[in-house]
């Protein structure tokens, strides 16, 4: 890092990012705070004016990074201070402590970053509803097209062309929201299959510059201008902004607005409530399929002893990158046997495979364990584990010597299963290593079940050629009878 004259009580620096950007903001706000700030200070010991923001300063020392100055404004709320973002919004305590969370838009949906919320997190949750209902009410179904007539009215040359209006990347505020304005004169059905028909012919540049052409008149020195800019919608009035600094305003009915916006949540609410149904009835008859095999609903578990694969705890030192190499890699040294067979070119089948590993006592099948499915046992675990993986199911409990692993994600390794109830269904993977060595074995089995096969049916042919005698003999005695 590049070494600059940097001031931890003043929150200065002569490095250019602090001149050029972080220097407007007074020593309250974090948007100061650049990587040579945050480097050298000691969060152990933090200005009071910044001490709130020590999580975050932290992980900025860990990534040599400068604070983040991608929020709009600092919002001090009771014993919070929140950075008031168009997305996430961090959220610190007075101890220190970061939270974020983010509210969707138009409803009164929260989601809390790993699911972590600070105590009395219900006043940061008002205090956004609050903010957001001061944001206009979007667009009904209904409304689209009285726009689009009004469109077409003040602005007849636009009278044969079929227009879309879509809300826009712009974030919703209390000034309005933004939709764009599309215009074609083609309809959308005709659109695709041109645009469909174009791909095929020419390579994606020219098909989309002929597809343009098909769909935008030329424009003529008298409509050089008749270009939407954007429309802007507020709860009293929607305005049609054209690039030339023209503007049309439609007044809009606030209260119809409301109505229409009471009977679609009342719609929804109504399809959601039909949904839930239909999923809790399924669920229930999954929760009675599990009880008659034996088995538990997975989705039913609500315990803490699966947290361990959780992708949230992983290492903080390492990033996901390298959290999904190091993982990858772990769980890279072993595959099914199916697989491990066709990598190998072997000349079995996997049923014969497993036929023969089931003659060793390496793997064993019971009706009500893992579905039925395959576990490795005995000394096939010198050569393969159980993985727990995703399942609808779960056991009750498992006996003893049914071994288990499953990877721990704060460890970065494979660990033994410490419980036998609660426990999910397994995959039997074969460690790719000792693959080799596990085919010798079952080569030996093989030839050595061929040559038992072989031996036993030696007496029966013996015994075969003596009866055939003794019938010959019979039916020799016979025919002198009766002769």
């Amino acid at each position: 890092m590049n070494k600059y004259n940097t001031d931890i009580v003043k929150l200065t620096c002569s490095c250019p990012d602090w001149k050029e950007t972080r220097s407007q903001y007074p020593s309250s706000d974090p948007r100061r705070l650049c990587k040579h700030i945050i480097h050298n200070l000691d969060t152990g010991n933090l200005p009071g004016s910044i001490a709130k923001f020590k999580e975050s300063i932290e992980f900025y020392q860990k990534q040599e990074w400068g604070f983040k100055r991608n929020f709009d404004e600092i919002i001090e709320l009771d014993n919070f201070t929140l950075l008031g973002s168009v997305d996430w919004i961090d959220v610190f305590d007075n101890e220190g402590a970061r939270y974020a969370v983010k509210k969707e838009s138009f409803s009164k949906t929260f989601y809390w970053a790993n699911e972590r919320k600070p105590k009395n997190y219900e006043l940061i949750e008002q205090f956004l509803i609050e903010e957001a209902e001061k944001i206009p009410l979007p667009l009904e179904d209904d409304e689209y097209p009285q726009i689009i007539s009004f469109i077409k009215k003040v602005l007849p040359q636009k009278k044969d062309f079929y227009i879309t209006i879509s809300l826009s990347s712009f974030i919703p505020t209390a000034n309005g929201i933004i939709y764009d304005i599309f215009e074609s004169r083609l309809t959308p059905e005709q659109e695709m299959s041109l645009k469909q028909e174009l791909l095929q012919s020419y390579d994606k540049k020219e098909a989309y510059y002929k597809l343009g052409k098909a769909c935008f008149a030329p424009i003529d020195e008298e409509h050089e201008f008749d270009i939407y800019e954007a429309l802007t919608v507020t709860n009293n009035e929607i305005i049609v902004r054209m690039y030339s600094g023209e503007k049309y305003t439609f007044k809009r009915d606030y209260n119809y607005v409301k109505r229409l916006k009471r009977a679609r949540e009342l719609q929804k609410k109504l399809e959601i409530e039909e949904r839930k149904k239909v999923w809790r009835d399924a669920l229930e008859q999954e929760r009675k399929i599990a009880m008659e095999k034996g088995y538990l609903l997975s989705e039913d578990y609500k315990g803490e002893k699966y947290n361990i694969q959780s992708k949230y705890n992983y290492p903080d030192t390492l990033s996901w990158e390298e959290y999904e190499s190091l993982k990858n890699s772990v769980l890279g040294n072993y595959d099914t046997l199916q697989n491990l067979i066709k990598k190998n070119s072997l000349n079995i089948s996997t049923t014969k495979f497993n036929k023969v590993l089931k003659n060793l006592n390496f793997i064993t099948k019971e009706p009500s364990l893992n579905q039925s499915n395959w576990i490795i046992i005995g000394d096939g675990l010198n050569y393969g584990i159980n993985l727990i993986k995703m399942s609808k199911y779960m056991h009750k409990d498992i006996p003893d010597w049914y071994k288990v692993q499953i990877f721990d994600n704060k460890k970065m390794k494979l660990v033994n299963l410490k419980w036998k109830t609660n426990v999910k269904m397994t995959s039997a993977l074969f460690e790719k290593n000792k693959f080799d060595e596990l085919c010798q074995l079952v080569k030996q089995q093989i030839e050595k079940e061929h040559n038992k096969a072989i031996n036993k049916n030696e007496p029966q042919e013996v015994l075969d050629n003596e009866e055939k005698n003794i019938l010959r003999k019979f039916f020799k005695f016979l025919h002198s009878m009766y002769s």
